[in-house]
């Protein structure tokens, strides 16, 4: 599916990683510091500034993994801080981006979550720029309806860390179990439909779930429990819905 000026977007977004920064002290905040300008200061350093550190190179490790692998599809990649957008002309390359990275995220606990629209996309020149005082101005101008629906789906109101889609999208790429309907509580005008990034024997559901439980220890905060309550029952719903067909890939739009 692809025409002149319309574009798939994913944005992916590290769940709570503002709300963990600004919880830190400055002694954790000093350890972070250190810990990203090399892992080897790790030893002795406080536990919640090593893990936001990891959590952080991963995430970025793997969108540029992915920024190579999938470069003669991309239109556009811009990472920010723990977020990134994608730009592609091509469904596919939407889908696998989005699953890639939740499963990837699931391995190594970090929590993320995704949205997914169409429309049309525009940019201005990018530049760097790093003047003598020292000062880095990055200049990034980009806009479009692909990029305003993907990020309502990835705000919308269903819970979880969870690949959400907007409308906007077609649900005809792919097998039939690819694409899911949101519960009726779930749904809005912003996503109606999830992503589903499991694919057995690469990602599981037990090793899904197993991560997201891992994922949950320590964790009391109420409306956090909301998001991991609602991941397992997707979990469970899209497992379901891909046995059903035995994981089968003969539903493909040609």
């Amino acid at each position: 599916m692809t025409d002149s000026n319309r574009f798939f977007a994913v944005l992916i977004d590290i769940m709570g990683f503002a709300a963990a920064i600004d919880a830190l002290t400055e002694e954790e905040h000093n350890d972070l510091d250190s810990m990203l300008r090399s892992p080897a200061n790790g030893p002795g350093l406080a536990a919640r500034a090593v893990r936001l550190s990891s959590s952080y190179e991963l995430f970025h490790k793997r969108l540029g993994e992915l920024a190579w692998e999938f470069h003669l599809f991309i239109h556009t990649l811009v990472t920010f801080s723990d977020s990134a957008y994608l730009v592609t002309p091509d469904q596919r390359i939407a889908q696998q981006f989005a699953m890639d990275m939740m499963g990837y995220c699931y391995k190594w606990q970090v929590p993320l979550r995704a949205g997914i629209g169409y429309g049309n996309f525009a940019r201005l020149a990018f530049s760097t720029l790093s003047r003598p005082s020292g000062a880095l101005v990055a200049d990034s101008p980009f806009l479009g309806s692909a990029i305003v629906r993907a990020y309502r789906a990835q705000s919308c109101k269903a819970r979880g860390f969870r690949i959400f889609v907007h409308p906007s999208v077609s649900d005809t790429c792919g097998p039939a179990w690819l694409y899911n309907d949101l519960n009726d509580s779930e749904k809005s005008p912003d996503a109606n439909r999830e992503l589903n990034f499991l694919h057995p024997p690469h990602r599981t559901a037990d090793e899904v779930l197993i991560a997201l439980h891992d994922m949950r220890i320590g964790v009391s905060d109420a409306h956090v429990l909301e998001h991991y309550d609602a991941s397992d029952q997707a979990i469970r719903r899209l497992n379901a819905l891909g046995s059903s067909s035995s994981w089968s890939f003969s539903q493909t739009d040609s």
